[in-house]
């Protein structure tokens, strides 16, 4: 799940930054819906959360 999660994340990230180099330098004018905030720390929080989580449970299920 959290592997989803995080793939998720880099999912958002390169959409986010295939719209801003569309456009910068093709000049288009692609809006994303649901605001900056979203698309700014969305990615990231899915990103660090995920990361964590993963750590934990590897932690808790370490085979010796």
């Amino acid at each position: 799940m959290f592997d989803v999660l995080f793939l998720l994340g880099v999912a958002l990230m390169a959409v986010k930054l295939v719209v801003v180099l569309l456009n910068k330098l093709i000049g288009w004018d692609i809006a994303l819906a649901g605001g900056a905030f979203l698309w700014n720390f969305g990615p990231l929080i899915l990103m660090v959360v995920s990361g964590i989580g993963a750590g934990i449970l590897q932690e808790k299920y370490k085979k010796d």
